[in-house]
């Protein structure tokens, strides 16, 4: 996402940069924190290219199935978020 300024909001920047049609077309995915949910959005037979946790709202709970999921995301994106904050120390 090179040019854009820190005070861009990813999500818009991921957008003007067409990420899920370049992530398609080299035939890879990623997986995002919930700043980026919404990007992706794709029909529901179709294969995400971008997978976000589920948002919980104030008079719609999460179901225990979407907790379950958001605890496996988390799992893998943790290595990672560690990886960077070390990098940033």
């Amino acid at each position: 996402m090179a040019g854009w300024s820190c005070s861009t909001a990813p999500i818009t920047a991921c957008r003007h940069d067409r990420l899920t049609a370049k992530l398609r077309a080299a035939g890879l995915g990623a997986i995002a924190d919930l700043g980026i949910t919404g990007l992706d959005d794709t029909g529901p037979d179709a294969d995400p290219a971008v997978i976000t946790g589920c948002k919980a709202v104030r008079n719609r709970p999460l179901t225990r199935g979407q907790r379950l999921s958001d605890k496996a995301l988390a799992a893998v994106r943790a290595p990672v978020e560690h990886g960077f904050a070390h990098l940033k120390n």
